[in-house]
């Protein structure tokens, strides 16, 4: 099963119907794409789950469908338990981007975090859930995967923010402000990388 987010809901790709949330039954990429696309443009938060097709092939569909793009990123804890924090718009996020060609996501995933906060010494402790979300970007709709990891640093420098990528804030949050910056930042942040 996948669950993918848009804004502030999401959409389940699944091998049966789920429980609590509307399902439709698909059969072909163009039943599912038209349901996603009339999806996407209703304002109201409302999940949906699709089924009846397997769930590796309706994601194949939406990568064929989309511009696909894949991206990496970190929670990083440092040596008193804090996390890094970025804010980009205003809302708190985790450090990530796109990975480039020929780089692996953990080599991906390093390398954004250091671009985006100014960070040094990190390692990699283990792989994270991976996260699914489809967004607008010039006037094409891009779905993209991000690839999480957990990593630790016992950087003790200045934070700087990567302001030509819209950052004005990278900071340590102590364990109870990461919770509250999580709950209100993404949802899909929130639901995939329960801190």
């Amino acid at each position: 099963m996948y669950k993918i987010f848009h804004l502030n809901k999401a959409f389940l790709l699944s091998d049966s119907p789920c429980e609590k949330i509307k399902n439709i039954k698909i059969s072909n990429i163009n039943d599912l794409c038209l349901a996603l696309r009339e999806w996407q443009e209703e304002d109201e938060p409302v999940d949906l789950c699709f089924y009846g097709t397997d769930p590796e092939v309706m994601l194949g569909y939406l990568k064929e469908f989309y511009t696909y793009v894949e991206a990496a990123g970190g929670v990083v804890k440092n040596q008193e338990g804090y996390t890094l924090f970025i804010k980009r718009f205003g809302i708190w996020d985790l450090p990530k981007g796109k990975i480039e060609k020929g780089e692996t996501p953990r080599e991906a995933a390093i390398r954004e975090v250091k671009e985006e906060t100014g960070i040094e010494n990190l390692t990699i402790v283990k792989p994270m859930t991976n996260s699914w979300h489809i967004y607008s970007w010039k006037e094409k709709t891009v779905l993209k995967k991000t690839y999480w990891y957990l990593m630790e640093s016992d950087f003790k420098g200045t934070l700087i923010p990567q302001t030509k990528e819209d950052i004005t804030e990278a900071r340590w949050l102590k364990p109870g402000d990461a919770v509250e910056a999580l709950q209100n930042s993404y949802r899909s942040l929130r639901e995939t990388l329960q801190m």
